[in-house]
């Protein structure tokens, strides 16, 4: 009779079961849990800043308070490896500007405001209200004293190497800057009163910094702006058409699941990464994203195959599009 084989065991195995409860993870995950269900029963004030140039439904019933689904742990932990990159970057802006190092300066815009950074703006005819992280002088060698606003976003490495490769940072980024942008710009003087005031420095504009920071390795890429009044007119023209649903309390028009980028069909990520998915597209929302897949690659596939069933998929995808809307 063969001898019976017996897995065989690590005498050590105990320490990996024990160690999910004496471990340093379940501290995390307990914060983690807190701030999802934070999360799912928050209610908007007002539009976000960070929301411009995002899908007008979605911060419709967002701010409605609509139930959200809660974000898995895998997407919360990285939220806090974004939240501790930006954190370390205050820590070195402090450092050097207690040391008198990088031509830098603090600007207090908001001193009625504690911290340094995260102060408040608004614009209250437009219910816009946000924070920006971080407001310094910098002493440019050829312009001479600015006031420069800076703005980081912390993002997947795959989305950071696509945003650097593209050389493009997101539209809803840059309008979130332009509007920091304006409302300097509509209270310079004051700015230039406090420059003169806490370090006797006359500042000649003011700029954006816009800072892509990649959440796996801390890669980072930036840009400087200006003030562009054509972007900031989108602002506008956004925020008076939601505003306008706002106050007659109808629902803006639910977007669209497949759209067309460059001739190609693709899952429109607002709707598949949302946490109201299952208030635009029902319950049945994970059967329906994957319906959608599956014609976004047939498109592919026939594209290259047999491009001319190409048409009979697009008409697909028409169909799929108005089925969902009824």
């Amino acid at each position: 009779m063969p001898e019976e084989i017996t897995e065989k065991k690590d005498p050590n195995a105990w320490l990996d079961e024990i160690s999910c409860d004496l471990g340093l993870r379940q501290h995390l995950d307990f914060e983690i849990e807190k701030a999802n269900a934070e999360y799912v029963k928050s209610k908007n004030p007002s539009w976000y800043p960070s929301d411009l140039g995002k899908d007008l439904f979605i911060r419709f019933i967002k701010r409605k308070g609509y139930d959200a689904l809660p974000f898995d742990k895998r997407t919360m932990r990285k939220f806090e490896i974004g939240k501790l990159w930006e954190a370390r970057l205050h820590e070195v802006l402090d450092a050097r500007i207690s040391r008198g190092e990088g031509n830098i300066k603090e600007i207090d815009f908001h001193p009625d405001q504690p911290a340094p950074f995260n102060k408040r703006m608004a614009r209250e005819d437009l219910e816009l209200r946000g924070y920006y992280d971080r407001m310094l002088l910098v002493n440019d060698e050829k312009l001479g004293w600015l006031v420069v606003v800076y703005e980081v976003k912390s993002v997947s490495s795959v989305l950071f190497h696509k945003q650097k490769k593209d050389g493009m940072q997101p539209k809803g980024n840059r309008m979130q800057m332009m509007f920091y942008l304006k409302e300097i710009q509509n209270d310079w003087a004051r700015v230039v009163e406090i420059a003169q005031k806490m370090h006797g420095i006359t500042p000649v504009k003011a700029v954006g910094v816009l800072s892509q920071v990649s959440k796996d390795d801390g890669s980072m890429w930036e840009r400087t702006y200006e003030f562009d009044p054509v972007l900031y007119k989108e602002i506008e023209d956004e925020l008076i058409l939601l505003n306008d649903y706002w106050k007659k309390d109808i629902l803006p028009p639910k977007p669209i699941l497949l759209i067309f980028e460059d001739g190609v069909p693709k899952l429109n990520w607002e709707i598949s990464y949302s946490n109201y998915v299952h208030h635009i597209l029902g319950k049945d929302y994970a059967s329906i994203i994957d319906k959608a897949e599956k014609l976004v690659n047939r498109y592919k596939y026939y594209k290259k195959n047999a491009p001319s069933k190409v048409g009979i998929v697009e008409k697909e995808i028409t169909d799929f599009n108005e089925s969902l809307d009824k």
